[in-house]
């Protein structure tokens, strides 16, 4: 390493640190030892390098630059980038790293952590003062960024440059875009936002736009991690998420557009109005809320599957005029209900004999439709009063003391049916119920 102090009362003063290889450190100071640097630190053989390290009490200043292959600074443990230094220095002109018991202090003006065209900036809140329309704000490094980004009227890019811009916001929505502002991505890097108060994503108005890597809210009440209404349009590269036992994941409110890889949350997608419509990928919800659910004349399509799970849950709701369409499969477990159209709750195998769109299952009340791609079920071999099943083990399961099990077509049972202290009827109508249990021990029928 370039200098090193260890224990009380050593001190190391150098003009310059100059790591020798490709695994050490520029300057280290531990057990109370001081180093003072009075030009530069240098440290870039190699990824393993750190530039400054101060451990258990040790100290460091430097008066020049750092210059690192590897780590920035790593103090009590803690690895720090150029930009995590403290918001409040103990040193003045320095920049101030700690990790609690040792410190490094930097010489040198606040480091640039953005940029517009030429003009660098310390801060994102900083750049987004100075940005105009059209112009693009070019990450430097990695940005946690704490209060609303708000955008009306006009158009910014966020080039990531391979870095990650995470916007985290206590109060109000991470992101806020109206009046036909625009938010671009671009570059390779995350772009995440996230609230725990509203919605992280709003997006108001024709012709507002945003794009976002994921977008999550966790305040339960009904807040969405992306919510667009009056014709404004979102899109979600990786997944909106909602919180608690109505949050949504991708909400749409007369008018608008979202179109997002993953939704989830109580209600992964919720759509309602003329003119509301998601385009997403998958979909997973547990509770009591819905996979996805279009109301009022509102659309969705679902590129693969819906996943629900949960007693009161349902995988697919269409109401007063909904239409949604999956193209993969509903998983409905735990209780879920598959479809619900309208008032009328419907089984997977409780299509329409005739469907009006080639390639899917068609589930309707005449005034919502559900169109479901795939396989098509089993068809029922018997039924309970309106609800069918492809099995007589669901049929037999589902049934109460009284009911009557009316068959659709011939069954060959090959178990026990046991009936214990409640009455059951089979309506053969016209049909063979064949009951053979080859197992070594037990019953044709137990009574």
């Amino acid at each position: 390493m370039g200098a090193h102090a260890n224990g009380i009362g050593s001190t190391v003063v150098v003009r310059n640190a100059i790591a020798p290889n490709g695994s050490g450190h520029g300057v280290y100071a531990e057990e109370f030892g001081v180093i003072s640097v009075l030009g530069d630190v240098t440290a870039n053989n190699g990824s393993a390098n750190i530039g400054a390290k101060a451990l258990t009490g040790g100290e460091i200043i430097i008066e020049g630059e750092l210059k690192v292959g590897g780590a920035y600074i790593q103090v009590d443990g803690i690895v720090k980038t150029q930009a995590q230094y403290e918001a409040t220095t103990t040193k003045a002109g320095y920049l101030t790293y700690t990790g609690g018991t040792s410190t490094v202090w930097v010489k040198g003006e606040t480091p640039s952590v953005c940029e517009i065209g030429a003009t660098k900036y310390s801060s994102l809140s900083a750049a987004l003062t100075a940005h105009t329309n059209g112009q693009t704000i070019r990450l430097l490094d990695n940005i946690e960024h704490n209060t609303t980004i708000t955008i009306n009227g006009k158009t910014i890019t966020f080039d990531l440059n391979g870095k990650n811009l995470d916007v985290s916001v206590s109060s109000g929505n991470g992101l806020y875009v109206s009046s036909g502002g625009i938010v671009n991505m671009s570059g390779s890097g995350n772009f995440n936002v996230s609230s725990s108060s509203e919605d992280a994503v709003f997006v108001a108005g024709s012709g507002s736009k945003a794009t976002v890597t994921n977008a999550t809210s966790t305040k339960d009440g009904g807040y969405a991690g992306a919510w667009v209404q009056n014709n404004g349009e979102v899109t979600v590269l990786g997944t909106a998420m909602g919180a608690g036992s109505i949050g949504t994941g991708a909400f749409v409110n007369i008018g608008g557009k979202i179109t997002v890889e993953n939704a989830s949350g109580s209600y992964g997608v919720f759509t309602t109005g003329s003119g509301s419509q998601v385009t997403v990928r998958n979909v997973t919800v547990t509770g009591s809320g819905n996979g996805v659910r279009a109301v009022a004349n509102s659309e969705i399509l679902v590129l693969g599957d819906v996943s629900a799970s949960g007693s009161g849950s349902i995988g697919a709701y269409a109401l007063t005029g909904g239409q949604i369409t999956i193209d993969g499969t509903i998983t409905a477990s735990g209780g879920a209900t598959y479809i619900t159209v309208g008032a009328t709750i419907k089984t997977a195998a409780q299509y329409e004999a005739t469907t009006t769109k080639a390639g899917y299952l068609t589930y309707t009340d005449g005034t919502n439709t559900v169109w479901v791609k795939g396989e098509t079920p089993a068809a029922p071999i018997c039924e309970i009063g309106a609800t069918k099943y492809s099995s007589l083990s669901a049929a037999l399961t589902a049934h109460t003391n009284g009911q009557t099990i009316h068959l659709l077509d011939n069954i060959d049972y090959n178990t026990e049916i046991h009936i214990s202290g409640k009455t059951i009827t089979f309506d053969l109508n016209g049909k063979n119920l064949n009951v053979n249990n080859p197992a070594a021990v037990g019953y044709g029928l137990y009574v």
